[in-house]
């Protein structure tokens, strides 16, 4: 299967969802042009699937089991808020509180 590079706007947001092609593998999230996007390596032809993602401010702090669900995709600055994007599976998304 072919595949490609999508870039995704990124909500700013404690919890988001966005929806790829399956199979997406997520690369980085970073700032261009003053605002944040990700980019995933997707196969495109394979029927979109939702990923989700949580995202935590540095000092912010969170339940302890939830830190051992997430994993990590990058560290990135917007304005004077330092944030870390994490991807998380649909089981432990839809426990979080």
């Amino acid at each position: 299967m072919k595949k490609a590079i999508y870039k995704y706007p990124v909500i700013l947001d404690d919890r988001f969802e966005l929806e790829m092609p399956g199979g997406g593998s997520v690369l980085n999230v970073q700032m261009q042009d003053g605002k944040p996007y990700l980019w995933a390596i997707v196969e495109p032809q394979l029927n979109p699937v939702k990923k989700k993602f949580v995202m935590v401010g540095t000092g912010h702090e969170y339940k302890e089991e939830y830190f051992n669900q997430l994993r990590y995709i990058n560290t990135f600055q917007v304005d004077k808020l330092v944030l870390h994007l994490f991807e998380v599976d649909d089981y432990n998304y839809a426990t979080m509180d």
